[in-house]
């Protein structure tokens, strides 16, 4: 039988505001960290961008919804560039929120996954 948790996750898997925000999840992990690999506070990236601090901690909390354009901007003040990759669902890696694990379905699992409408985001390798 399975959790709670992994119900609720079964049930808004296909919604397309939950898959915008894991992406957008993704997307602020990845700032987050070049930013404290870089040694970059929140000040010095919203001086770089000519935005109030406030906006940068808008943007680290999920609150806008960051366009292309603003995540090009944020991109080239932390040194970085976007590269955005579409794939068909089997060939990525799956990642399952909350488990922990990153695993390979098998091509069974993968097309009972697929016909299901499983949302996966590649892993950094």
């Amino acid at each position: 039988m399975s959790s709670w948790y992994e119900q609720k996750l079964d049930s808004v898997r296909d919604d397309p505001d939950f898959k915008t925000h894991q992406l957008l999840l993704e997307i602020i992990d990845q700032i987050t960290d070049l930013m404290e690999s870089e040694g970059i506070r929140k000040s010095n990236l919203a001086e770089r961008l000519g935005v109030s601090r406030a906006y940068v901690t808008a943007v680290l909390e999920g609150k806008p919804n960051l366009t292309i354009r603003s995540l090009v901007r944020l991109a080239s003040a932390l040194g970085s560039t976007v590269d955005v990759k579409l794939s068909r669902l089997n060939e990525v890696e799956w990642w399952r929120p909350g488990v922990g694990q990153d695993f390979e379905m098998r091509d069974s699992e993968h097309t009972e996954a697929e016909a299901e409408g499983v949302t996966c985001l590649p892993i950094a390798a």
